[in-house]
C-alpha cells in the first residue's frame, strides 16, 4: 500500500448507521368512491354539438355522424334513457343534468360521475398518521430503536386520526383518476407492527467535520413530526470525552503528524483534510485510513472480500474449502452502535464469505445461526446494562458476548482477522451522541502482533465472559467459546 493515494472527489462521507422502528397500524377500509369519467364517444359528441348549437333536430345530428335513420333513433333513445336530452318541440335540447356536466368540467369535455365502492388495506405511521407502504420483511426486531409518537393521546385514538388521515391523503392511496371519497363506511383498526427506517449520518470534508443526518425515504425525512421523534431519540445517547485515542495510538506506535492536530491533539477537520480530501496516509506502511462503521456498504465489501480471498488462498494450499479461522470484532460501548439491520447483515456476510459459495444465490433474508460461529463479538459492558439492551444486541449481533470490562475507554473498535489484517477505529466524538469512526486497516505484521497482545492476552486472558442468553441479568460464561483464540498466545 502506498502512503499516498488518489484524492477523493467526495463533499460527504458516510460514518454511521442507525436503523429505527416505526410504529404502523393495518386498517381495513371500506368506503365509497366518486369517479368522474368520460362518457361514450358518440354520446359525449353529441351533447357537445347539441351544447354548442343550443338545439338541434335528428336530421342534423344524422346528417353530422352519417348515421341511417335507425342509428339515429338508437342514439337519441340512448340520450333520453340516461336523461341527457328532453324534446323541445321537434328540437333536441340539453337536459339540466348534461349542462352540469359541461359546467363541472375544466376544459368543457362533459364527464359524468359514478358511485363505486373502494376496499383495501391502508398502513399508516404513528408518527405523523400519514400512509406508508410495508415494505418486504417488515415485522418486530428489537435491535432496531424504536420511535415514539409524541402526542400520546393521538396514538391511543388511532382509529379517528386515521380516518382523517385517510381522507387527507386519499389520492396518494387510490391511484384512480379523478377520484374522491364519497362516503367512508367503515376503518377497521388491524395489526400493529414496526417498520424499518434507516438513518446514515455523514460528515463533511469541507473544513468544518459537519454530522448530517439523512433518511432512506425522502418523503418521511420532510415531515416535522418525524424529525422530532429521531432527535427525541437521538438525545437519549451520550457524548463522551476522546481521552482514549491516545492511549490506542500510543499501542501501535503510531505518532499523528502535526498536519492532523492543534496544540497536540487531534484536529478531527484536518485529520479528514489530510485523509480522505488530500488522499494522505499517517498510519505507515501496509496501512490505510478507515473511516466509518465496519457495517456500511462499502467497508463491508472490503472486509468480506479480503475474507472471502483469504478462503481461497487456504483452499489453494490444501487447508480444505472452510476458513478454519477465528475472527474477533470488539465493539465500542457508544450510543447506537450496532442498533441498525446492517449488523446483523454484516455477520452473515461474514460466515457465508468463510464457506464455499452455494451453488444457488442465497436469499438475503437468510438468518445467522448462533452456533459454531467464526466471528466472536465482543461486547463491554455499558452496551448491555438492562433487559432491554441485551434483548436489541442478541437481535442485533448473532453470538454477541458480554465483557466484564472496558477495553481503554471504551470506545475502541477493533475487528482482528489473526494473522491476516486489523481494523482499528477510535470512535471520536464531536458534539453529539453519534461519534465519527476513525482509524486504519492494517496487514502489518507489528501491528498484528500488538492486537494478537491486546486482544488474547489482555482482553480474553484477564476477562470472563457472558452470553446474552438471560435478558434479566448476566448471561452463561462462555469463555470457553474463546478458547479458539489460544494457539494465538504469546
Amino acid at each position: 500500500m502506498t502512503a499516498t493515494e488518489a484524492p477523493r472527489r467526495l463533499d460527504r462521507l458516510p460514518v454511521a448507521e442507525v436503523t429505527f422502528a416505526i410504529p404502523t397500524q393495518k386498517f381495513a377500509v371500506t368506503c365509497a368512491i366518486s369517479t368522474q369519467e368520460t362518457l361514450p364517444v358518440v354520446t359525449e359528441f353529441s351533447i357537445r354539438m347539441i351544447h354548442a348549437c343550443g338545439t338541434m333536430s335528428p336530421e342534423q345530428l344524422q346528417s353530422f355522424f352519417g348515421f341511417t335513420e335507425k342509428e339515429t333513433a338508437a342514439v337519441i333513445a340512448t340520450l333520453l334513457d340516461e336523461r341527457l336530452v328532453r324534446w323541445d318541440e321537434d328540437q333536441l335540447g340539453l337536459t339540466p343534468q348534461a349542462l352540469a356536466l359541461f359546467l363541472e368540467s375544466v376544459d368543457n369535455v362533459p364527464r359524468c360521475f359514478r358511485i363505486q365502492e373502494w376496499s383495501g388495506d391502508v398502513y399508516f405511521e404513528l408518527i405523523s398518521l400519514s400512509p406508508i407502504k410495508r415494505m418486504r420483511g417488515s415485522g418486530r426486531s428489537r435491535a432496531l430503536v424504536d420511535l415514539r409518537p409524541t402526542d400520546r393521546e393521538r396514538e391511543s385514538q388511532t382509529r379517528y386520526w386515521a380516518e382523517r388521515a385517510f381522507q387527507e391523503h386519499f389520492r396518494t392511496i387510490c391511484r384512480k383518476e379523478r377520484a374522491e371519497i364519497y362516503k367512508i363506511s367503515e376503518m377497521e383498526p388491524g395489526e400493529r407492527l414496526s417498520l424499518p427506517l434507516s438513518v446514515t449520518f455523514s460528515i463533511s470534508l469541507d473544513g468544518r467535520a459537519e454530522l448530517r443526518r439523512s433518511l432512506t425515504d425522502v418523503t418521511l425525512e420532510e415531515r416535522i413530526e418525524f424529525s422530532t421523534a429521531v432527535s427525541d431519540e437521538l438525545a437519549k445517547g451520550t457524548t463522551k470525552q476522546n481521552d482514549g485515542l491516545s492511549p490506542l495510538l500510543e499501542r501501535f506506535r503510531i505518532s499523528m503528524p502535526a498536519d492532523c492536530t492543534t496544540d497536540g491533539k487531534l484536529d478531527l477537520p484536518k485529520y479528514l483534510d489530510y485523509t480522505q480530501v488530500l488522499g494522505k496516509n499517517p498510519f505507515g506502511e501496509e496501512t490505510k485510513p478507515f473511516i466509518g462503521a465496519l457495517y456500511l456498504p462499502e467497508n463491508r465489501k472490503t472486509i468480506v472480500d479480503t475474507i472471502r480471498l483469504q478462503r481461497e488462498i487456504n483452499e489453494a494450499a490444501g487447508h480444505g474449502p472452510r476458513l478454519e479461522m477465528p475472527m474477533c470484532w470488539l465493539a465500542p460501548g457508544v450510543s447506537f452502535w450496532g442498533r441498525t439491520t446492517a449488523a446483523r447483515a454484516f455477520v452473515r456476510d461474514i460466515e457465508r464469505a468463510t464457506k464455499p459459495a452455494p451453488q444457488a444465490t442465497p436469499e438475503e433474508t437468510e438468518d445467522v445461526t448462533e452456533k459454531d460461529l467464526a466471528l466472536r463479538t465482543l461486547l463491554p459492558p455499558g452496551r448491555v446494562p438492562d433487559q432491554r439492551s441485551r434483548s436489541a444486541y442478541r437481535a442485533a449481533i448473532p453470538g454477541a458476548m458480554e465483557l466484564a470490562d472496558e477495553v481503554f475507554d471504551g470506545k475502541t473498535e477493533i475487528f482482528w482477522m489473526p494473522g491476516v489484517f486489523v481494523i482499528a477505529l477510535y470512535h471520536y466524538h464531536l458534539d453529539g451522541p453519534i461519534p465519527i469512526p476513525i482509524g486504519f486497516f492494517s496487514t502489518n505484521p507489528k501491528h498484528l502482533a500488538v492486537t494478537r497482545d491486546l486482544i488474547v492476552n489482555e482482553v480474553i486472558a484477564k476477562q470472563t465472559v457472558y452470553d446474552l442468553s438471560n435478558a434479566g441479568g448476566i448471561g452463561k460464561d462462555c469463555t470457553d467459546s474463546l478458547a479458539c483464540f489460544a494457539p494465538y498466545e504469546r
